[in-house]
């Protein structure tokens, strides 16, 4: 039976973040590698290793459809880091079966150190830029401030910390039903063509860690969804 543990809704999203401008030295394993799988149901391909930089980097498989990513690094503190998936394609839809579900798992992701967790987000993006005016999705709930850019709006953001986790981690982001998701929070399916999945990640200072890689869901969206955020052990027994 798996074991998973859901937490409260998202809270405080409206954070100052810092920019540190010296050398990274958060708990992000910069330069090391980590994979992908996305799946738009029933098709499923996986990508990797794919190196940790700012770099584009072409996602394979039948049905990629000219997906890259790259990664973007912010730093909150000098023990404190963001790190985002930046997933753009060339043309639109996104997903190619609008009425399946869509899933995307970041896998093997390195740290240096044992980590906490206390945020995530998740948007949409038209040609790189994120989409506007988003709505309220149900099973979710409303969208927030970016809390790296006040520009645009998010779903999810800080939360309490959740951890400590010795990596390798896992992530993942779900739309139960893509075209009802993204219809539900005002976007158009037939402009999508990008998302941003992103992590916040702070060095622990406790001796008291999970003593296996982490699976942490980030969202799961539309029908039977997640109520906020939570994780789950990446193993399980029978």
């Amino acid at each position: 039976m798996g074991f998973k543990k859901t937490g409260r809704l998202v809270l405080a999203l409206a954070m100052t973040v810092t920019m540190v401008t010296a050398a990274q030295a958060g708990p992000i394993q910069v330069g090391g590698t980590y994979n992908v799988r996305n799946t738009n149901f029933p098709n499923s391909f996986t990508s990797g290793p794919l190196t940790i930089n700012s770099t584009a980097k072409p996602i394979g498989g039948a049905g990629s459809g000219g997906l890259t990513v790259r990664e973007r690094i912010t730093d909150t503190s000098s023990e404190a880091q963001w790190i985002e998936w930046i997933f753009e394609k060339t043309d639109a839809p996104l997903a190619d079966v609008t009425t399946g579900g869509w899933k995307t798992e970041i896998f093997n992701v390195p740290v240096t150190t044992p980590v906490i967790y206390d945020g995530f987000f998740i948007y949409w993006t038209i040609n790189g830029t994120a989409a506007q005016n988003i709505t309220t999705i149900p099973g979710l709930g409303a969208p927030q401030v970016n809390p790296l850019n006040s520009s645009h709006l998010v779903y999810g953001g800080y939360f309490p910390a959740e951890g400590p986790f010795t990596g390798p981690l896992s992530f993942d982001a779900l739309l139960t039903n893509y075209g009802l998701g993204i219809s539900d929070g005002n976007m158009d399916i037939n402009q999508i063509n990008g998302f941003v999945v992103g992590a916040h990640l702070t060095t622990s200072v406790s001796a008291d860690v999970v003593p296996e890689p982490a699976s942490i869901t980030m969202l799961a969206i539309g029908g039977i969804a997640l109520c906020g955020y939570g994780w789950r052990r990446k193993r399980r027994t029978v």
